[in-house]
């Protein structure tokens, strides 16, 4: 850790005048020229480029990857989430796989407010009334069977390994088992779900040690039936009936329909332009593609070199004001509210880019209703891979259980941790959710419904094929994290070892305030104070994580973000 830290203090010195030269990091960046994975735990990132080692392509890779994460990133993504996967196979079009995971069929907004009408506090965060139908397995399953090249049994055998074998606990699965503990005394968890959940992820009822081995027997169970007899075992055999059972013996709304009846959606991702390059994002139900194209656009309008590093901070604090405020305005699950593509496409068109630049005023900013939004009062457990292969495919994607250890609920006998998911949806449009965003009508919890996030899987083209896969983990910081990552190596020509590293900010529009990290420029940081915003320090444990793979002439670069302590693999 001590050697870590230093190398992170080196890099963060580096990045604070011109670009550096090109280098890349022994910790957490590696270059190759055939096939790179980057994911936020080492050991996934080894999973992908064993697949790919043996002759697997990107999308085998990126399942691989995934499966791998559900062992060793519990705490983040994995069976009980879901997630976004933008696919770019080489030399054909570029296709979304929405495995959001959907409100069940008992969930309506009235069950989560008392006799008074309030929100019941931690009811959509912990415990059975939290968990969203379960995507994952049916998303990364239909990706290997439709761009992938390999079988379930051979893309699942680093997962099953791993969870059979154990791995070594880092510090920050640590700290999130002191997350157990803490949130389900605050929400008054069941004891039956709370001592399932202390079983696999406590040792006599404390956190692990850094470098004690966790092995997830249970786990390697599920995974190997699930290798054995795919999705369907999930969705209406065995592993559902758990899950099931599980959710209605403490009196939860999921049914066994509910999970039968979920399928993963196919779509088109959003597209935008930055300095040449096509940009790929996430179309609804996720916020981040309309965010990141939206932003994007607006600092596509200033010329290259135009802003100094601490100007191009506060025109993305401004940027970012106006996004946020778009997205709690008209963003939700467009499958149930028609008029969201309509808004998207308003969101993201280079008029409105250009007419959000022109509100923009030197060395000022606004309050919240400048905006243009007056109606309201004023993905921390997430994981992130991405993955190109020499062929030319690409794969960026998110997946979730959202914040630590999701609902804290396990499926009874299987070792997967059930998401919280329905703390994405609204239950007052007036009350904000676990990571402080306003939403609106259009993302009010019905059954059936996916909720709005904030995963940002994005794609680069330039000339019709992929040079950068980048997204992120942090909830909403998601956003800006992953826009801040592509800006570093497009506008400032930082490798990603570099860029994922470098100090950054987060505005939201609600709350009013700029979150800066501590290694952000001094320079920036005194600039927006001038420019009348209010900079708070942003904790660590807040911070999110980018993992990126960027293709620059005959050689790829992987960095993994060091706030979480991931590693690249490849060669």
């Amino acid at each position: 850790m001590k050697r870590f830290s230093i190398l992170l203090l080196a890099a963060m010195l580096g990045c604070a005048g011109a670009p550096s030269p090109a280098k890349v990091s022994k910790s957490w960046g590696i270059s190759g020229t055939e096939a790179l994975v980057a994911a936020d735990h080492a050991l996934a990132s080894k999973a992908g480029a064993e697949i790919l080692a043996k002759g697997g392509n990107a999308v085998d890779a990126a399942v691989a990857t995934s499966f791998a994460l559900a062992v060793t990133r519990p705490q983040s993504a994995g069976l009980g989430g879901g997630g976004f996967m933008l696919i770019k196979p080489a030399g054909k079009k570029a296709v979304v796989l929405d495995y959001r995971e959907e409100a069940p069929s008992g969930s309506r907004a009235a069950a989560y407010l008392d006799d008074k009408g309030e929100v019941i506090k931690g009811k959509t965060q912990t415990g059975v009334w939290a968990v969203g139908v379960p995507g994952h397995v049916r998303g990364v399953l239909h990706a290997l069977r439709e761009y992938g090249s390999m079988s379930r049994a051979d893309v699942m055998a680093p997962a099953i390994r791993l969870a059979e074998k154990g791995f070594s606990v880092d510090a920050h699965m640590q700290r999130s088992m002191r997350n157990i503990v803490s949130r389900a005394k605050k929400h008054a968890l069941d004891k039956a779900l709370y001592d399932e959940i202390a079983r696999t992820f406590l040792k006599d009822g404390k956190p692990y040690e850094i470098g004690d081995i966790l092995r997830r027997p249970q786990f390697a169970k599920t995974l190997r039936l699930i290798a054995k007899k795919g999705e369907s075992v999930f969705y209406e055999g065995e592993i559902g009936e758990a899950i099931v059972a599980t959710i209605q013996d403490a009196g939860g709304p999921m049914t066994k329909k509910d999970l039968a009846q979920y399928r993963v959606k196919v779509r088109e991702p959003l597209r935008g332009m930055y300095r040449g390059y096509e940009v790929l994002g996430m179309p609804p139900p996720s916020s981040g593609g309309a965010c990141v194209v939206q932003v994007l656009q607006v600092l596509d309008g200033y010329p290259r070199g135009s802003l100094s590093l601490p100007e191009y901070y506060a025109v993305l604090a401004e940027a970012m004001k106006h996004a946020f405020a778009d997205r709690a305005a008209s963003l939700g699950d467009a499958d149930v509210h028609p008029g969201v593509k309509k808004d998207v496409a308003q969101m993201i068109s280079t008029v409105h880019a250009d007419t959000v630049r022109a509100a923009f005023v030197k060395g000022k900013t606004f309050p919240p209703k400048h905006y243009g939004l007056t109606a309201l009062k004023d993905d921390h457990g997430t994981t992130h891979y991405s993955v190109m292969d020499k062929a030319g495919n690409a794969v960026a994607a998110t997946e979730t259980v959202n914040t630590y250890f999701g609902s804290l609920v396990l499926a009874s006998g299987t070792g997967i941790v059930l998401n919280n998911e329905l703390d994405d949806f609204s239950i007052r449009t007036d009350v904000a959710n676990v990571f402080g965003l306003m939403m609106s009508k259009r993302n009010v919890i019905r059954p059936g419904q996916r909720p709005l996030s904030s995963m940002s899987p994005t794609l680069l083209l330039k000339n019709g094929e992929v040079v950068l896969a980048a997204g992120g983990s942090g909830g909403p910081r998601i956003i800006s994290a992953t826009l801040q990552a592509i800006v570093q190596i497009i506008e400032f020509g930082r490798l990603p070892d570099e860029a994922v590293a470098f100090g950054r900010i987060h505005h939201q529009w609600s709350p009013n305030k700029i979150y800066a990290e501590k290694r952000l420029l001094p320079e920036a940081r005194t600039l927006l104070e001038k420019s009348g915003h209010v900079v708070v320090d942003l904790p660590e444990t807040r911070e999110a994580a980018t993992q990126v793979v960027y293709r620059k002439g005959n050689r790829l670069y992987a960095a993994c973000d060091p706030r979480k302590g991931g590693k690249p693999a490849g060669r």
